[in-house]
């Protein structure tokens, strides 16, 4: 799958939209309808840039891996509940900390 056939996919989901827009509207836009279009937009979108997604995440996986080695730490996930507490945000923004002190 080249990149020739990204272009091919793209301007044929281009050229349906066009269509789409140039036809006068029968009736109104149903929910099903509206619904099957958003599938049918993400379906074309993931086919389209997917395959580019995935291999620029592995392409960084695997240069982070090289550089420093693969290291899990799984103690940097541990939620910090210190961190989210309001008091200290607000004790940040006390006068002893903003402006400039005479």
């Amino acid at each position: 799958m080249g990149g020739a056939s990204y272009v091919e996919g793209l301007g044929a989901a281009v050229r349906a939209g066009l269509e789409r827009m140039g036809e006068p509207p029968a009736a109104g836009l149903e929910a099903g309808e509206l619904a099957r279009l958003a599938s049918q937009g993400a379906v074309t979108i993931g086919a389209l840039v997917g395959p580019l997604a995935l291999a620029a995440a592995a392409a960084g996986m695997l240069v982070a891996a090289l550089q420093g080695g693969w290291n899990v730490a799984p103690e940097a996930l541990t939620p910090d509940w210190t961190r989210l507490s309001p008091s200290h945000g607000l004790r940040r923004l006390s006068p002893s900390r903003v402006g400039p002190t005479c």
